[in-house]
């Protein structure tokens, strides 16, 4: 892994682990895309029924080929990042 990694993050308005994450991915010069979607959405419902995980920010990896690794929230980017 590299600077070239880049990172999806799913989002809500609201939640400040999400900005947290995105300030983190332009702090360390990583490419990232922030998606925010309601709460309620169901995109969102669907993201967290697949990755079984009930919160906010859902952080997926972006390989050059497009396709998304899902890496967990918030606490696992850091570990990820600091990895690097």
């Amino acid at each position: 892994m590299n600077k070239k990694t880049k990172y999806k993050i799913y989002a809500t308005e609201t939640c400040p682990f999400c900005s947290m994450a995105k300030n983190t991915l332009e702090r360390k010069g990583y490419d990232y895309e922030y998606v925010v979607l309601e709460a309620s959405s169901e995109l969102i419902m669907e993201l967290k029924d697949w990755t079984q995980q009930q919160t906010v920010p859902l952080i997926f990896e972006v390989d050059h080929r497009g396709t998304e690794k899902f890496i967990g929230g918030f606490d696992e980017l850091q570990k990820q990042i600091c990895k690097i």
